[in-house]
């Protein structure tokens, strides 16, 4: 797999401390790279995992990509790996959108929301903006859905507000794809 030119720049740092380390300092420099080391490794394992979840759903494999989404939610923590934990639940909320498509739309619905509102915790404007419209963007999918099962007024009104939510980042000018999806 092709490592990206910051995933190289990462290794290089890496590499560089830990050569520092080994030739001048103190054994406290030597751990700091082990443990920043070890970090990295885990991001990759669950950048990996997500990347399997993601696939599966997009093969439409969607019961294994939700049991393989709440594995990676289970292991992670929202404090220590906050991204990676957003982009699982946004991915569980997808899977179980697109399974409420065939089955059970309102439970699943409602768990696809679940998890929408669980990644948003997460990606708020502030520090994730455009996951934070993507996201919002997805429950006002789901919101509107839902509406045709239940609820219409109600759930539609949480769907514009959602969309709503999602043009505030997604604007013509800055994500001309994102606003036309969202407009759609």
């Amino acid at each position: 797999m092709p490592l990206s030119s910051g995933g190289l720049k990462s290794k290089a740092i890496a590499v560089a401390i830990f050569i520092l380390a080994a030739l001048f300092a103190p054994p406290a420099l030597y751990d700091l790279y082990l443990e920043h080391t070890k970090k990295e490794d885990i991001e990759s394992q669950f950048d990996s995992s997500l990347r399997k979840a993601e696939s599966l759903s997009d093969a439409g494999e969607l019961n294994e990509a939700i049991k393989l989404y709440e594995e990676i939610i289970k292991s992670i923590s929202s404090n220590s790996n906050p991204r990676e934990y957003a982009r699982a639940q946004n991915g569980l909320g997808n899977a179980y959108s697109e399974l409420a498509v065939n089955q059970e739309k309102e439970k699943n619905l409602k768990r696809a929301i679940q998890s929408y509102q669980e990644a948003l915790s997460i990606y708020t404007v502030e520090s994730y903006p455009i996951d934070y419209a993507m996201t919002q963007n997805n429950l006002g999918v789901a919101y509107r859905i839902l509406a045709e099962v239940r609820d219409k007024e109600e759930n539609l009104e949480k769907a514009i507000q959602s969309y709503r939510e999602a043009l505030r980042i997604r604007t013509l000018e800055s994500f001309p794809i994102g606003y036309a999806k969202t407009q759609n």
